[in-house]
């Protein structure tokens, strides 16, 4: 059992986070919230977009209005007041303890040894901070796992506020997120985990955004807790700047300017071209003369050319009757779906191309697995919220159900891979946001057995939370006697901006460590080139996908 205390604000004003939070702490018999500290002071708490500048009331009005806009059209994260009334009716079970800091000083609130004392009665193993800002004094050293915070902001790059804006304002790809312990630094407390996500196109969604993501990370954590593997690490010494709050004319207008260009100009340029019908982006597949991942030449590679209607991705192969085969995504911008197709593949061509699953969803990634004389087929289906096992009944063109995983979840890109003493796993990305983002974690089962697919999680569920490397891309594989597990690299750039290429060092049900080994990405040498997201290797060559810009 694992006993919790909370700094928290009043139940009726809780983010969507802690909402989402206290509804899984329900589910969870090893859960004890045993009290929830509550500010007792009279002090108005101010809004993120509500916050006083230093500046002129002009710039703060541009500011908010700016904001105010963007959570009109871009707020998906609202509770159901239902559920959010059951939430807070089992919350006003809970014992309370009114605390009152001795002082504040700024933002900093310093606690004295009373509250130590009485904290202590409750015998705790974590406090979570809801609420309050920074926190001084002996408190932070009396729980036995320390106070939890989150700082919304890689801690290495950047430390302040206000979280996510400056990601944006700055134009950097991806977006932090630090799960510490509290200790008298700023920003700079022992380091439970990192996250790190691609950067959204505004500041109120990249913030809304990887304060959603981060509750993956929480409760990861504390689940850890549970296992007795939680790890802390201690924070890199800090000397650059400590942002603050924009608050000067000309940065806020900028980024003004970058907003406009990151949603509205997009969006006219997309509609634009969505009415004469013109496609922006278009995945083609190459096959390379080389099993050398680090030797490809698009310029020495073979085009599998497809129709003006159609693209193919994601390829899979396999030898079968002395026959070579590609499983591949035939997406049709008719009706913007894909459909799992295969053909026989010989001296670089495709032959008896044929549609073997078609369904009033998209489907992708057709992995494709051998083992006990049966052949399985696990295409991604996000969008029919499960995971489909197909079975062979006649290869290549025929295939039936055989089992449905993950029921009501979203999940991605399954990869099964045999280890060395012959266990199964299945690599998934999955995710459990208002977002439904699929890029940036990365979930591992171990298959029991084959009749049933049960599976086993792995300890450290998510093992890997950062969208430059969580989502698969294609059959892990042995090169040059090294695991190698080939994922993506999803950024603000685009979806699968370039393929990475890690060595798996260790596995099993409790640790997953993976090396990196090599990142491959076209986009540096051809500025029409904004993609590739799988690889798989094809005897003694390789086959790769390719996306292409048309703008």
């Amino acid at each position: 059992m694992i006993s919790i205390g909370i700094f928290s604000k009043d139940f009726n004003n809780l983010s969507n986070l802690e909402y989402r939070f206290y509804e899984w702490c329900k589910k969870q018999e090893w859960i004890n919230i045993k009290v929830f500290l509550i500010d007792g002071r009279n002090i108005k708490k101010q809004h993120i977009l509500k916050k006083i500048f230093n500046f002129n009331i002009f710039s703060k009005l541009l500011f908010i209005c700016i904001n105010k806009i963007d959570i009109i059209f871009n707020d998906y994260t609202k509770v159901d007041q239902n559920k959010k009334n059951e939430i807070i009716e089992w919350l006003k079970n809970h014992s309370k303890l009114i605390i009152k800091p001795i002082k504040r000083k700024g933002n900093i609130d310093y606690f004295d040894e009373n509250l130590k004392k009485e904290i202590s009665k409750y015998n705790l193993d974590i406090i979570l901070r809801f609420d309050l800002e920074i926190i001084k004094g002996n408190i932070l050293k009396s729980i036995k796992y320390g106070i939890w915070s989150f700082h919304h902001a890689d801690n290495d790059i950047n430390r302040g506020g206000p979280a996510g804006f400056w990601e944006v304002y700055l134009k950097q790809k991806i977006t932090g997120v630090t799960l510490q312990r509290l200790n008298d630094q700023l920003d700079g407390g022992e380091i439970i985990e990192k996250g790190y996500y691609p950067t959204q196109p505004t500041f109120f969604r990249n913030n809304s955004f990887i304060i959603e993501k981060s509750l993956t990370i929480l409760i990861k954590n504390i689940k850890l807790i549970n296992n007795n593997s939680i790890i802390f690490t201690k924070s890199k010494k800090y000397n650059k700047k400590i942002y603050k709050y924009p608050t000067d004319f000309k940065t806020i207008f900028k980024y003004l300017l970058i907003i406009l260009r990151n949603t509205l100009i997009k969006k006219i340029i997309y509609k634009f071209y969505y009415i004469l019908n013109y496609h922006l982006h278009h995945w083609t597949i190459y096959i390379a003369n080389t099993k050398n991942f680090f030797e490809i030449d698009l310029n020495k590679s073979y085009e599998i050319k497809t129709k003006n209607k159609e693209f193919y991705a994601d390829p899979f192969f396999i030898n079968k009757n002395n026959k070579d085969y590609l499983f591949f995504e035939n997406f049709n911008y008719n009706n913007s779906k894909g459909s799992i197709a295969c053909a026989t593949i010989d001296n670089n061509q495709l032959y008896d191309k044929k549609i073997i699953l078609n369904k009033n969803y998209h489907m992708s990634y057709p992995f494709i697995f051998e083992e006990n004389n049966n052949i399985y087929l696990l295409p991604e289906m996000s969008q029919a919220m499960k995971q489909d096992i197909y079975k062979v009944v006649e290869f290549p063109y025929k295939w039936e159900l055989y089992k449905t995983l993950f029921k009501n979840q979203f999940s991605a890109d399954p990869t099964i891979y045999k280890d060395q003493n012959f266990n199964f796993w299945l690599f998934i990305n999955q995710s459990q946001d208002p977002y439904n983002d699929l890029n940036s974690e990365l979930y591992i089962y171990k298959i029991l057995n084959f009749e049933t697919f049960n599976l086993i999680p792995h300890k450290r569920n998510p093992v890997i939370i950062d969208s430059r490397r969580a989502r698969n891309a294609g059959s892990i594989f042995t090169w040059n006697k090294k695991i190698i597990r080939p994922s993506q690299n999803s950024n603000s750039e685009a979806y699968g901006n370039s393929l990475n290429f890690y060595e798996i060092i260790k596995l099993d049900i409790n640790n997953y460590e993976e090396k990196f080994i090599y990142n491959l990405n076209f986009n540096t040498i051809n500025r029409n080139i904004i993609g590739t997201h799988h690889y798989s290797l094809f005897k003694d060559k390789s086959i790769i996908d390719i996306c292409f810009k048309n703008y």
